[in-house]
């Protein structure tokens, strides 16, 4: 049997006048395979994680922005500023509140948050009853806890817009722009004419040119 072995995997290192075993060949051909095959999962793994990594980054439907309330608030501020609007196709926006009850609606910038600027919006159209031209938000989530508001594409330049979806009875679409251009876009605020109860979460979705 061999009088030394190697630091790193234990291998044979046999002497002038050390036995040689067949055994000892057999051990250090289980240790090099065990070795080796330990370095190709390793490997393997690596490349599962680059193909997943570059799928991702490929994937054009991405999560923009995500924010949820740890506290109750009437006003929710959603910061943006890091995101550039103009290097998607469409935005989308989730809004979801626990329970209901509370009526919401959504701001840019913080125009209109506080009704001093009541004509920061323009009042595009509407698939049911009503009409007008200017609004002091960019869109009415309602008080049913839940809300989605899909944007036209984002330009610089050119002020957001959106079409609001709102349920009622009956149900009614608004198309609504102002309060930025999406260039400028730092902030989306949603405002309760109560304090939003903890939880509130906005979700902020885009489809990437």
């Amino acid at each position: 049997m061999p009088s030394k072995h190697t630091p790193n995997y234990n291998l044979s290192q046999w002497e002038a006048e050390d036995k040689v075993l067949r055994t000892d060949f057999n051990a250090d051909n289980a240790r090099i395979d065990a070795a080796i095959k330990a370095v190709d999962q390793k490997a393997e793994r690596k490349a599962d994680q680059t193909a997943l990594e570059e799928a991702c980054a490929a994937w054009p439907y991405v999560r923009v922005a995500e924010y949820t309330s740890r506290s109750a608030a009437s006003r929710l501020n959603v910061d943006v500023s890091a995101v550039d609007f103009t290097r998607y196709h469409k935005i989308e926006l989730f809004f979801e509140m626990p329970g209901a009850g509370v009526p919401v609606t959504l701001h840019v910038n913080g125009a209109g948050c506080d009704g001093s600027l009541y004509y920061s919006y323009r009042y595009v159209g509407a698939s049911g009853s009503g009409s007008g031209s200017s609004l002091p938000y960019l869109a009415d989530l309602g008080s049913g806890g839940f809300g989605m508001v899909l944007f036209f594409q984002p330009c610089a330049g050119r002020s957001v817009t959106c079409v609001n979806f709102k349920m009622g009875d009956p149900y009614h679409s608004y198309m609504i722009s102002g309060g930025a251009a999406w260039d400028k876009v730092k902030t989306f605020n949603l405002v309760g004419s109560t304090p939003l109860p903890v939880g509130t979460k906005v979700t902020i979705f885009g489809l990437k040119k």
